[in-house]
């Protein structure tokens, strides 16, 4: 199943205002996690179904997950309010948008 609908979708997410992020999943507290669930699952699906990433594309995807993984011990960091004022968040989101330019170009193909 071709994932890379999910993988930008996800990227949108993240690059999302940290004002309107936690509109984008109303149901769940914090969405934060939620955020973060949903790129994982889509970058890991997306490295299991193609090898058609370029370097340049899998170096931000991978920077945008490991940053991700860098706060998952910070409780703190997972709040509706952390979205919206924490300084790790705006690097997810800085780190999202330069995934999102380098697939730009060029979307990967499953293979």
């Amino acid at each position: 199943m071709e994932r890379w609908p999910e993988l930008v979708q996800s990227l949108q997410a993240l690059v999302a205002s940290a004002s309107s992020q936690p509109e984008l999943f109303p149901d769940l507290e914090p969405s934060a996690d939620k955020l973060a669930a949903d790129f994982d699952h889509a970058w890991r699906e997306a490295r299991v179904t193609t090898t058609r990433l370029t370097k340049a594309q899998r170096r931000c995807l991978a920077a945008v997950s490991e940053q991700l993984a860098a706060m998952a011990e910070a409780r703190e960091l997972w709040s509706t309010a952390a979205l919206r004022t924490s300084a790790a968040w705006t690097r997810v989101r800085e780190l999202a948008a330069q995934a999102l330019t380098e697939l730009e170009g060029e979307l990967p193909v499953a293979g």
